[in-house]
């Protein structure tokens, strides 16, 4: 998990939290992704575009516009915005306080209502839901693939092999096959594996023509290689 799309209020009284909102992902180690940073293109392509390319979205539903009840309604970018990223299948919170109405199919498990006086107990469930996701989401793995045939083969046909790759968790049951991206690096190519996580084993299955290699389930470490050192 590498970014967050940032829907936000763009109006004076919300800069503060905004600010406080956006350092946070930040120092979870999460590049923001925010609309306001799209020139003069068009909004909504753009918008939809930036979503796509995030892995989650966080939304800060401030109040805009009174309504008859009494309460208030959000910006309606925001609101489309999160409805738009849930229909992507992203990862969603919505950071709503307690006088808005929020339309949308937002379960309480998907936002976070926050008193605009006390914004601290927000910040805090906020940060923990952001450590969730990425224990959820995993890291990133790079493999090399052995023996060396089976890499060369791979290194000539990088365009036409499939390299799929799925996960046990720690019951042993398999997930779904994925498809691993493959790209071409100095001393052969390297397989890019997402999702990975210490409690879980990997297996890897190589496709060229007629040709099929299959790795074990294995934990996903690194082999450290040492070398002896000679004594003085």
């Amino acid at each position: 998990m590498e970014s967050v799309f940032l829907s936000l209020s763009f109006s004076d009284p919300d800069r503060d939290l905004v600010m406080a909102v956006d350092a946070l992902i930040q120092s979870a180690g999460l590049r923001v992704v925010r609309g306001d940073a799209l020139g003069g293109g068009a909004v909504s392509p753009n918008v939809k575009r930036l979503i796509e390319g995030a892995d989650a979205c966080v939304g800060i539903a401030t109040p805009r516009d009174p309504l008859p009840n009494g309460r208030f309604s959000t910006h309606p970018w925001v609101n489309s915005e999160m409805v738009m990223a849930q229909a992507l299948g992203k990862r969603c919170i919505a950071l709503v306080e307690k006088s808005v109405d929020l339309q949308g199919a937002f379960s309480e498990n998907e936002r976070i209502a926050y008193d605009a006086g006390r914004p601290l107990p927000m910040i805090t469930k906020l940060g923990l839901t952001l450590e969730l996701w990425r224990r959820e989401a995993g890291r990133q793995m790079k493999v090399l693939v052995l023996p060396a045939s089976a890499a060369q083969q791979l290194a000539k046909n990088v365009g036409t092999a499939v390299c799929k790759y799925r996960y046990y968790n720690g019951r042993g049951q398999p997930g779904e096959w994925k498809r691993a991206a493959v790209v071409p690096q100095q001393g052969g190519p390297v397989v890019y594996l997402d999702g990975a996580r210490d409690d879980s084993l990997v297996e890897v299955r190589l496709e060229i023509g007629r040709q099929s290699w299959c790795s074990p389930a294995i934990a996903p470490f690194t082999h450290v290689p040492l070398r002896k050192e000679p004594r003085p």
